[in-house]
């Protein structure tokens, strides 16, 4: 993964992208968004509802608003699942749509 550097979108209003253009996309602005929580990163940038992101990442509902909050850190492992995800995303998108809950909305 690249570096997550502040831009302005077409708003003015600030957003984060990645350094690495080919690896990751441009995060919409959404208000504030934690840098340093990969959880909420994944949540935003997929457009996932707290029951989409758990049923992703195979976890109870709590346990992905409490990694998503920041009230509680995700395990080793769980940074790997979405390390692997990601490289599903980018190198197989039609797979990685397979992988995505059937609604993402709330």
């Amino acid at each position: 993964m690249g570096l997550w550097m502040r831009s302005s979108c077409h708003q003015g209003v600030g957003q984060y992208e990645c350094s690495n253009r080919a690896f990751c996309r441009t995060i919409p602005c959404l208000g504030t968004i934690d840098m340093t929580n990969p959880i909420q990163i994944l949540k935003t940038r997929l457009g996932l509802s707290d029951v989409a992101l758990a049923a992703y990442l195979g976890v109870p509902r709590t346990t992905a608003i409490n990694w998503s909050n920041g009230k509680r850190k995700p395990p080793a492992v769980a940074h790997r699942l979405i390390e692997v995800l990601r490289v599903i995303e980018v190198m197989a998108p039609d797979v990685h749509g397979h992988l995505l809950p059937q609604s993402k909305g709330k």
